[in-house]
């Protein structure tokens, strides 16, 4: 049966639980030499079954006297003395009982050890596994081309499994520790019944191999022959005990498995998990306690055959899902001060992006052997193996969260299509934090799509070089097509630390929202986007937050309690024109006017994108072929110089001549030209009514920007002529 936990325990125990499941199989074959590896069927009779060679648990056909009982019995009794043939194997059975039919029988009171080779487990100790019961019972038994088959197998009491395992001491591993595993699994599984069942007799190995991939792929090749129409355990009790002190319960009810072929699982489910774990630090104030409980899970599709392919074996092409689905349906925790629950979690399509075989086997393979293995070269074969795996899509609902006075929620958390390749989506909805009443975060919506993660090799070759390049830089770098964000809303007193308290001596927070963040970005060179476009709406921050002191000021005197901005801006470069547009560059601000930018540059080359270091020299031959500048409905403006002259006791038609003239200095001989003098008087007319305000560039012929820095150092007075400079105070 499989052990059905959540993902995160799966992941967790993933080492133990395949372990385990390798030397069960093992039991009946792992440890025989290859010529008893090999069977064939033979001819079925009311009496016996039998099978060529030396293969296992069946009397040869030589004419020998069958002992009392049945057929079955002879197969059990057979199988029995195999195993007691097995150095590594013990096995007590008290009786083994005929049935009412020729092909039932009942062991009774047995114990099966089995003391797995070091060299199997990685070289790191010594592992034993018993399994004990007082009974079970077989119907229909009987024996096929080297498989063993049963009508129905029960278990009405108890089916004890146990593992221990001993590091070697003194044994250094240079890439797997094996100490934190010392210690004992123990299962226990009442009143378990198999119906249809066929196992193989023995491990099909190639020569005599006992690397750990070997024995892990034989494995998994004898579990594929395992055929199980249904299965049912009333209740499974799993403990583990390590050597560090630490422990682990678990049990669950109600294991129900259908149909079990070819290494695949079409469904299992379980009831009420409940998992208990302490972590010992060798004092008690150090010692935590976790528990957890699940109502229900149910596995859909756990396949088999990918893993078999990662680990060297046959590929099946048409089968790269290993767990088609999963569904946990209210999980509930608590650690300590801390408690939470969710409602529901559903994972789909964890497979495999291809089924080549995995290189880091290899390199385990040869640490078990104690050949040497660098440690660099382990590290890009386990960040290779992670790549390896997807994850098609998981929906996390209904998370609570609750640690002292500190509290939060999780309407729902999506991801789509994450692997090693990128991330399809990652969403956030309806997240909320708070420490008190007067610190809080509110997001009503996040999410990240369209994400690509760089190749391994550009992320290790920034750690062989002390500076990298440019280029190594932006090899590592991954991309992102969409970023959104929506519905923020922060408050917290801790920003309002140093600002006077009211009447009553308490400081009131302050509050930070955000209607919504967008950007977008395309046609990646170099890892560097072609095409971006962002949107900022609905920006507010409270204005004692605005940090320049003569600024908050002047607007808590306007009135004016906070401050809206919203931006938005889009480039674009044209691979067939090598044109680039920046258009419309806006800026809003509530109650404060508007700015937009629109801007074309031709002739830009490819290089910017591709090598940023040679930008400057790249962009030389670009040319200048438009610009738009936009400023309207700028009343804090009007408001500014209103204030600025009740200060100065200055007419404000005076003062606004003062900033005009300003501006006529900073623009030295170019004020002399028909546009500075048309920009200072639009100017000035604009501070006292900020309606509109448009200056426009649009020459006749593109201007290289060669041609443009000879006249900054030439002749700078025939530049707005030669940009075809306007201005105008009002709309066009």
């Amino acid at each position: 049966m499989v052990h059905s936990i959540p993902i995160g325990l799966i992941m967790r125990d993933a080492r133990k639980t395949i372990a385990a499941m390798s030397i069960a199989l093992g039991i009946l074959g792992s440890s025989l030499p290859a010529n008893a590896l090999e069977s064939s069927a033979q001819p079925e009779t009311d009496q016996a079954s039998s099978l060529s060679g030396d293969a296992i648990a069946v009397p040869t056909a030589n004419g020998d006297q069958l002992s009392p009982g049945n057929a079955a019995t002879d197969m059990l009794n057979d199988w029995v003395d195999t195993l007691n043939a097995i150095p590594s194997v013990s096995t007590h059975v008290g009786s083994i009982l005929a049935g009412d039919r020729n092909r039932s029988a009942t062991l009774k009171d047995v114990v099966i050890t089995y003391d797995v080779p070091s060299d199997i487990f990685l070289g790191g100790g010594d592992l034993s596994l018993t399994i004990r019961f007082d009974e079970m019972y077989f119907e229909g038994l009987r024996l096929a081309d080297g498989l063993l088959l049963a009508d129905n197998l029960e278990v009405a009491e108890a089916l004890e499994v146990s593992v221990t395992f001993l590091p070697v001491v003194g044994k250094e591993q240079s890439s797997v520790d094996l100490a934190d595993l010392a210690g004992s699994f123990d299962v226990e599984y009442t009143d378990l019944l198999i119906e249809g069942l066929t196992v193989p007799l023995s491990l099909q190995k190639s020569g005599e191999s006992t690397s750990p991939s070997g024995f892990a792929l034989a494995a998994l090749n004898a579990l594929r022959k395992v055929k199980i129409s249904r299965a049912f355990i009333d209740r499974v009790t799993e403990t583990r005990r390590f050597s560090a002190g630490d422990t682990s319960a678990t049990t669950y009810e109600n294991s129900f498995l259908i149909r079990f072929d070819d290494g695949r699982i079409a469904e299992y489910s379980v009831d009420n998990f409940q998992n208990t774990e302490v972590l010992d630090n060798n004092t008690v104030e150090n010692t935590s306690k976790t528990d957890t409980t699940i109502d229900r899970i149910v596995f859909r599709g756990l396949d088999i055959a990918p893993l078999i392919a990662l680990l060297g074996g046959s590929s099946t092409q048409d089968r790269d899902i290993i767990l088609a689905r999963e569904e946990i349906s209210n999980l509930r925790f608590s650690a300590g001060t801390v408690t939470g629950s969710v409602k529901d979690i559903l994972v789909e399509d964890i497979g495999v992006l291809n089924q080549d075989p995995l290189a880091i086997l290899d390199l385990i393979d040869k640490d078990s052997a104690g050949d040497t293995v660098d440690e660099d070269q382990l590290a890009r074969a386990a960040a290779a193996a992670i790549g390896t795996f997807n994850i098609g899509r998981v929906e996390i609902d209904g998370v609570e969260i609750q640690a002292g006075d500190n509290t939060g929620s999780l309407r729902r958390l999506q991801t789509r299509d994450l692997g090693g390749n990128g991330l399809g989506v990652l969403s956030l909805d309806g997240l909320f934090l708070q420490t008190s009443p007067n610190n809080h975060v509110n997001v009503g919506h996040f999410a990240i799509g369209d994400v690509g993660f760089p190749p391994l090799e550009a992320l290790f070759a920034l750690d062989e070089v002390d500076e990298p390049s440019m280029e190594q830089i932006l090899a590592a770098l991954p991309t992102m097509g969409k970023l959104v964000v929506s519905s923020v809303d922060i408050t917290s007193e801790f920003w309002a630390s140093g600002q006077p308290a009211d009447p009553n001596g308490t400081t009131k927070p302050h509050n930070v929202s955000l209607s919504l963040l967008e950007v977008l970005q395309g046609g990646f060179i170099s890892n560097v986007a072609t095409r971006s476009a962002l949107v900022v709406d609905g920006l507010n921050i409270q204005t004692p937050l605005l940090g320049d002191p003569e600024l908050v000021k002047f607007l808590e005197k306007m009135d004016i309690p906070d401050v809206e901005l919203n931006q938005a801006v889009s480039i674009q470069w044209d691979s067939e024109t090598k044109d680039l547009h920046l258009n419309d560059l806006t800026v809003h601000m509530l109650g404060g006017g508007t700015m937009s930018l629109s801007l074309v540059l031709g002739n830009v080359p490819k290089t910017v994108f591709e090598n940023p270091d040679m930008a400057q020299f790249a962009m030389a031959s670009a040319t200048f072929k438009s610009a738009r500048l936009r400023i309207s409905g700028a009343y804090l403006i009007d408001a500014f110089i209103s204030n600025e002259a009740a200060k100065s006791q200055i007419p404000k038609e005076v003062l606004t001549e003062i900033f005009a003239e300003t501006l006529s200095e900073e623009l030295g001989t170019v004020a002399k030209t028909r546009f500075g003098k048309d920009l200072v008087r639009a100017f000035g007319a604009f501070l006292l009514d900020p309606d509109e305000l448009v200056v426009k560039l649009s020459p006749e012929t593109p201007v290289a920007m060669t041609e443009l820095l000879g006249l900054y150092v030439t002749n700078p007075d025939a530049i707005p002529a030669r940009l075809g400079a306007s201005v105008f105070p009002a709309g066009e």
